[in-house]
């Protein structure tokens, strides 16, 4: 799974399925994530 970064013009793909494997976040969650966790944690995505 890789973690893409989502300009503010395609806010709509944020919680979609869109890409297979990608989860699209905006920068600023992409920065907290990095913060928060350790180097290859394991990340549930619900939805």
């Amino acid at each position: 799974m890789s973690y893409e970064n989502t300009t503010s013009r395609h806010r709509r793909s944020i919680g979609n399925a869109v890409l297979s494997g990608c989860v699209c976040l905006l920068s600023q969650d992409i920065i907290d994530l990095y913060d928060r966790l350790p180097t290859k944690s394991p990340v549930v995505v619900k939805g």
